[in-house]
């Protein structure tokens, strides 16, 4: 009973191998993946996006590091936590899942539009390219986030009261709100914090989403969007 609603995830979700088991058992993953490889081409150091996303298996920490770091850069992870959203709706779907509703946290709100029929998949992937070439184009220190577990209320006086030069990002959820800035002062936000026994964990996010340090891609992204139907 009642209506359905799907969110999407945004980015800071992806992991090496996302999803692997239904991306080998379904073709409607594979559909999917083969769209964004398509758009994508062999651009990102000769390998296709999948091949981001489900890298040849390494044996040492060092090498799954590595693996992940490529993942997490943003003109990566958008596409691929895209890929990945989409390839899982679109099996969800033959088995009768049919949202009353849908959303996305941040970058998943493409997702949302395509899912809704906004977008088509050429257009989102374009889309999904182009947002992650923006979004990671800034030189020098590109930022960090840090989840706090507190209210609003807690986290503004907290950030206030210690002059921490860091923006309320999202508000996950109302014991969850997320930090975003300069790296340094999410460590420093995020040391203090510890010292009086509050959980937060640093995001594994390639910039400071939500704020001044992404905020030139807005423009570019707006006249892109306006270009397409």
């Amino acid at each position: 009973p009642g209506k359905l609603g799907v969110i999407f995830p945004g980015q800071g979700a992806q992991f090496v191998g996302m999803l692997r088991d239904m991306a080998c058992q379904f073709p409607e993953f594979q559909d999917v993946l083969n769209a964004a490889n398509h758009m994508f081409g062999t651009e990102f150091a000769q390998q296709r996006l999948s091949d981001l996303m489900y890298p040849q298996p390494v044996f040492s920490d060092a090498e799954r590091e590595q693996q992940a770091a490529a993942l997490q850069t943003t003109q990566v992870a958008q596409p691929a936590i895209g890929a990945a959203s989409l390839g899982a709706y679109h099996v969800l779907k033959t088995f009768g899942l049919a949202p009353d509703a849908v959303a996305g946290h941040s970058y998943g709100e493409l997702v949302a539009l395509c899912v809704a029929g906004v977008l088509d998949i050429e257009t989102f992937f374009a889309m999904s390219k182009l947002r992650g070439e923006l979004m990671g184009q800034k030189h020098g220190d590109k930022g960090s986030m840090l989840a706090v577990n507190g209210d609003l209320k807690f986290v503004a006086e907290f950030i206030k009261n210690e002059k921490i030069d860091l923006v309320i990002a999202n508000k996950n959820a109302p014991l969850q709100i997320v930090l975003s800035g300069a790296t340094s002062e999410v460590e420093r936000a995020a040391s203090l914090l510890k010292a009086r026994d509050i959980r937060c964990k640093q995001l594994s996010v390639a910039a400071a989403f939500h704020s001044s340090f992404v905020a030139d891609a807005s423009g570019a992204f707006l006249e892109a969007l306006r270009r397409v139907t």
